[in-house]
């Protein structure tokens, strides 16, 4: 009986551990995120882009100061005045009329000069010829009587103008003779008379008119100019125009050869004479040996001894401080003329070097 009961006992026990069919238990909860990797290699660099829109073109510079020897205007047609007004003689032009900025300067000398014909009717007329600078009146031969009953008469006005003083403040003086031929050889002469000066801005542009005015339009008075023009004469006692410059300096150091600058070449003389000084400035306690090459019209030569010995040196051996020497080069030419400079030796501290070429 014992034996039963233990038996039973056994099966329950065994069915209570195993059930068939048991449901299968929830999911645990999601562990935490994981720290982030490391970064990846950069990618290679795109290609670049295209080139920006071009900007726009900057303004005109300032007209430059006309020099002694140019001419400022000169007329390339007639023009007839008839009117009972101030009107202008100047017609079309090569040039310009307008007097640049800074081009009066102290002691400067303007020349005015204009010719034509002119006819008058038998009842004699009044006629009056301003020269204005500046939108003024600077001299004038006021209000006069012509001579009567010409037909084509020649006639002329021969004026200078002296800037005394430069400046925004600048002072000007003048004097002019205006002529004109009557039915006989005999001449009649007004005159145009400043006795002092005017003031006037030389440092802003200056408009020249020459101008005449009838006093009646009765029996068709006219007058015409056929030339008129205004220069600076000629290029004063001393004085060139200055083509070509160059500065540079030969740094310290040990050459054998050809230094800056390497066959420079002077275009501006290509075809026109010029003259070239040359000037060397040694700062050094000890002497390089320096040979200057010029190549003139298409020829290579050294500088003659009429300009520098042949060593470029002194009678002692030392560098001749500062050494300049002189070119003339003539007009006519195959080659653009060029220079190279050589030095062999070593030099501890700098050479400065210029050339400088002008025209007349």
């Amino acid at each position: 009986m014992k034996l039963i009961l233990l038996l039973f006992s056994a099966a329950v026990l065994l069915k209570a551990q195993v059930t068939p069919g048991g449901s299968a238990s929830s999911a645990g909860a999601t562990g935490p995120t994981g720290a982030t990797g490391a970064t990846g290699a950069t990618g290679p660099t795109g290609s670049n882009g295209s080139n920006g829109a071009a900007g726009a073109t900057g303004p005109t510079g300032a007209t430059g100061a006309s020099v002694a020897g140019s001419n400022l205007f000169s007329t390339i047609a007639s023009t007839t005045v008839t009117a009972t007004s101030a009107t202008t003689l100047i017609g079309s032009v090569t040039g310009s009329t307008t007097v640049p900025v800074n081009t009066f300067t102290a002691g400067q000398y303007l020349q005015f000069s204009a010719q034509g014909f002119i006819s008058t009717p038998a009842t004699p007329t009044s006629l009056k010829i301003d020269l204005n600078i500046g939108g003024t009146t600077r001299v004038t031969t006021g209000s006069v009587v012509t001579i009567a009953s010409v037909t084509n008469g020649t006639w002329r006005l021969l004026c200078g103008v002296t800037t005394r003083t430069a400046g925004s403040s600048g002072t000007q003086i003048a004097n002019c003779i205006f002529e004109m031929t009557g039915a006989t050889a005999t001449p009649g002469e007004l005159p145009m008379q400043s006795a002092s000066t005017w003031t006037i801005d030389t440092t802003a542009t200056q408009a020249l008119d020459l101008q005449a005015t009838w006093s009646t339009a009765t029996g068709s008075p006219s007058i015409t100019a056929t030339n008129i023009a205004a220069w600076i004469p000629g290029t004063p006692l001393g004085t060139t125009s200055e083509v070509y410059r160059r500065d540079f300096t030969i740094a310290a150091g040990t050459y054998s050869g050809t230094v800056a600058p390497t066959a420079d070449t002077i275009s501006a003389c290509a075809s026109i004479r010029c003259r070239c000084d040359f000037q060397f400035v040694n700062n050094n306690s000890v002497t390089p040996s320096l040979n200057l090459t010029y190549t003139d019209k298409g020829t290579g030569l050294a500088f003659a001894p009429e300009f520098m010995s042949p060593s470029r040196n002194n009678a002692s051996g030392t560098f001749q401080n500062p050494w300049t020497g002189r070119r003339i080069l003539d007009a006519a030419s195959s080659t653009t003329p060029s220079y190279i400079v050589q030095l062999s030796g070593t030099t501890t501290t700098t050479i400065g070097f210029n050339v400088s070429c002008f025209a007349p």
